[in-house]
């Protein structure tokens, strides 16, 4: 009978051991690459409709997973999905300006006089609709469009389209200029009591004013003798007006239309 040697015998199983464990690991691997590779083919052939149904929550056609492999031309894919978007947004990153349908800010809308054009050499707001108009206004029913409120202090003027100004509301409120500016002023300074004035022809007196002791300019320091205004509402709609005071001097100021 053959004897054995248990320390041989020892041996061999451990070398058999080694290598059905190098065997299985070698079976996971050739698994596992053949799962990666089963997964590029399924998110290649379904990459394109990946852009809509949520499956990257960014948008893009393709997602990535942290230690998986990526595709040049999957990676390029998502280039020319962002591209496209970017594009449709704000027209082509070759052009100087912005090109969009509308534009929506929660914060400041501001810039200078490169990018709010066309309006010569000032800041601007510009554009048009099929109308040719443009029109600035709230989108809250019942709200209100504020002009100047914060920073503007030399009121708001009204051009003609020709560099012109036709209008201006002042910081007080009032109304300059325009068909709002009376055609004639008068002003007189009567060295009597009394004190008469007459508007251009064809123009009526609209505002009038009598000054008791006081010349229409202010400056005589003479307000010892009533010192103050005179409301000649009398005189609304005549083309002349004629006050009587008591004064050494007086004056009046009308407004002719």
């Amino acid at each position: 009978m053959e004897s054995f040697d248990p320390a041989e015998l020892a041996s061999q199983l451990n070398t058999l051991r080694e290598r059905v464990a190098r065997l299985e690991a070698e079976k996971t691997a050739r698994r596992s690459k053949r799962s990666v590779i089963v997964a590029a083919v399924i998110v290649v052939a379904t990459g394109t409709a990946l852009a809509a149904d949520g499956n990257c929550p960014n948008g893009l056609p393709f997602c990535f997973a942290p230690d998986a492999p990526a595709e040049a031309a999957q990676v390029n894919h998502n280039f020319s999905q962002l591209r496209e978007w970017l594009v449709a947004k704000v027209g082509l990153p070759t052009s100087a300006g912005i090109t969009t349908s509308s534009v929506s800010a929660t914060g400041t809308l501001s810039g200078t006089r490169a990018n709010f054009s066309p309006c010569g050499a000032n800041q601007c707001l510009s554009g048009n609709n099929a109308a040719g108009n443009f029109h600035i206004d709230t989108n809250t029913p019942g709200g209100a469009t504020y002009l100047n409120y914060f920073s503007g202090t030399q009121g708001t003027v009204f051009g003609a389209g020709t560099s012109t100004e036709v209008g201006r509301i002042d910081t007080r409120g009032f109304v300059a200029g325009g068909r709002r500016t009376p055609s004639t002023v008068v002003s007189t300074n009567c060295a009597t009591a009394n004190c008469s004035a007459t508007c251009p022809s064809g123009t009526v007196i609209k505002m009038a004013f009598g000054l008791h002791g006081l010349s229409v300019n202010g400056t005589s320091g003479a307000w010892l003798c009533g010192g103050g205004l005179q409301w000649a509402g009398s005189c609304i709609g005549n083309s002349s007006c004629s006050i009587v005071t008591g004064c050494g001097n007086s004056g009046l100021y009308l407004e002719c239309w």
